[in-house]
């Protein structure tokens, strides 16, 4: 794919389940890829829809999304935050950059997710994104069978944590019709 100077490269950090901002090996990759990064957090209606998703937990995400707010202005980096589906949020984006690479932890356990996420890969593949996915937890989505899952469990649990310099991130910006306020 060749970059357009009018929509410069970047990389995007997307925040699913895990909103932390310590020990994140996506904002790793995305500190190590050397391009300008948008990090984001989308709140996706199919999925809010889910009788799995009470008060209570959108009560926790927005308090966690509040806390990384905070955090990161103290960096000057700004958290997105969509109210949409994720295939329509980065179609948006990539009106205004060429998004080369897509950053985030692997989620398991619920089926929409699962199947959010093959669209998402499929996206990727058909505009040449590179979506890296990392482990959170030790479980891994989609394996044939059991055999030597506890060995892969240790090793993973055992492996030493991702260095995060969140002052090393060079931000990128999106255009207001994009932002959403906090």
């Amino acid at each position: 794919m060749q970059i357009s100077p009018q929509r410069p490269p970047v990389s995007i950090v997307w925040f699913k389940r895990d909103l932390r901002l310590s020990d994140h090996a996506p904002i790793a990759a995305a500190v190590k890829a050397g391009l300008h990064v948008l990090l984001l957090y989308i709140f996706e209606p199919s999925l809010l829809a889910l009788p799995e998703n009470t008060v209570r937990h959108g009560r926790f995400i927005r308090q966690s999304l509040d806390d990384m707010q905070r955090q990161l202005a103290a960096h000057g980096l700004p958290l997105y935050i969509f109210h949409q589906e994720a295939a329509a949020v980065f179609t948006q984006i990539s009106t205004y950059y060429t998004i080369k690479n897509l950053f985030s932890h692997l989620e398991i356990g619920l089926n929409a997710t699962f199947q959010r996420d093959k669209a998402i890969a499929r996206f990727c593949r058909e505009q040449d994104i590179t979506w890296q996915e990392f482990p959170q937890d030790g479980v891994l989505r989609a394996r044939r069978d059991r055999r030597d899952w506890d060995q892969a469990f240790h090793i993973f649990m055992l492996s030493a944590q991702a260095k995060v310099s969140l002052s090393a991130v060079q931000s990128a910006v999106l255009p207001d019709a994009l932002s959403t306020p906090a």
